[in-house]
């Protein structure tokens, strides 16, 4: 799995490029290899959702009128691995 990061964010982290990060939220973790990249914003990342392991991160949570579930959003904490 793979994770982009802003450079300015993996710079302000310690994260270099390809180095492998640990992304947490409330419900679970995984780890990932880092990409940095400009196209995604500061304060943001992205993970492809088609990751096994992504699902771990996401909340159980669905729109009330739609029943679609929260993928997209969701607080997370990274930090490089082994540290």
């Amino acid at each position: 799995a793979f994770v982009e990061i802003n450079p300015q964010d993996a710079a302000t982290l310690g994260i270099g490029s390809n180095e492998d990060v640990v992304i947490e939220s409330q419900r679970g973790r995984m780890t990932a290899t880092a990409l940095l990249t400009r196209s995604v914003c500061p304060g943001q990342l992205f993970v492809p959702m088609h990751y096994e392991e992504t699902n771990r991160l996401t909340d159980s949570v669905f729109d009330p009128y739609s029943k679609q579930p929260s993928y997209k959003a969701c607080a997370v904490r990274i930090w490089k691995a082994g540290s």
